[in-house]
C-alpha cells in the first residue's frame, strides 16, 4: 500500500482519494474476494 500511495502522492492524490476510489470501484464492480479475474478478452 505505501507504493500505491507514495505514487498517488506524486500525482497530486490523497490517500483518502485514493482509499475512495478504492471502495467505489468495489462497490460497483466487485473486489477480488473470491480470486476471479480476467484472464483474456476476445475482440
Amino acid at each position: 500500500m505505501e507504493v500505491i500511495f507514495s505514487l498517488g502522492k506524486n500525482l497530486g492524490y490523497s490517500e483518502k482519494d485514493l482509499l475512495d476510489k478504492c471502495y467505489h470501484k468495489r462497490s460497483e464492480r466487485g473486489g477480488f474476494d473470491e480470486n476471479i479475474i480476467l484472464e483474456k478478452v476476445y475482440d
